[in-house]
This record gives structure tokens, C-alpha cells and sequence, in this order.
């Protein structure tokens, strides 16, 4: 019987000049900048959405706030009876 001697994975080889891109290789990087470009902008919608009702929010208690504070003041003070 003879013994297969193990052979390891063959390496690549390696060349001076550098690959050219292909046109499908430039067209995945555009589709794939292109929806990573939609998804941030999806992204940035629905911050500014979420920061403008959270403005608005902050404005309504700014509001029921100084209202209460108007209120409270206009009222005599009660005092603990002891």
C-alpha cells in the first residue's frame, strides 16, 4: 500500500499588478452605498420626529409647571397647626 502524502490548501498567487474592478463589483458598492444611504436618512426622519415631540412634550410641562406655580401663589399660604 502506499501512503497519500497530506497536502495543505494551495496558496493563492500573488501578483505585482493589482485586480481591476469589475462592473458588477461597482455596482454591488452603489446599491449597497445607496441603501445604507436610504436606511440613514430613514433614520434621521424618525430622530427628528422623535426630538420634535419631545419638544413639544418639554413645552406642555413648561406650561402645566408654571401654571401650578401661578395658581400655588395667588393662594394664601396654610399654615401647621400645632
Amino acid at each position: 500500500m502506499h501512503r497519500s502524502a497530506k497536502r495543505g490548501k494551495i496558496p493563492p498567487k500573488l501578483s505585482s499588478m493589482p485586480h481591476q474592478r469589475s462592473e458588477a463589483t461597482t455596482y454591488l458598492t452603489v446599491y449597497k452605498n445607496v441603501v445604507e444611504k436610504e436606511r440613514l436618512q430613514k433614520e434621521l426622519q424618525n430622530l427628528e420626529r422623535r426630538c420634535n415631540q419631545i419638544k413639544e412634550r418639554l413645552a406642555v410641562l413648561d406650561e402645566e409647571t408654571n401654571k401650578e406655580l401661578k395658581s400655588q401663589s395667588q393662594q394664601p399660604i396654610k399654615s401647621k397647626q400645632v
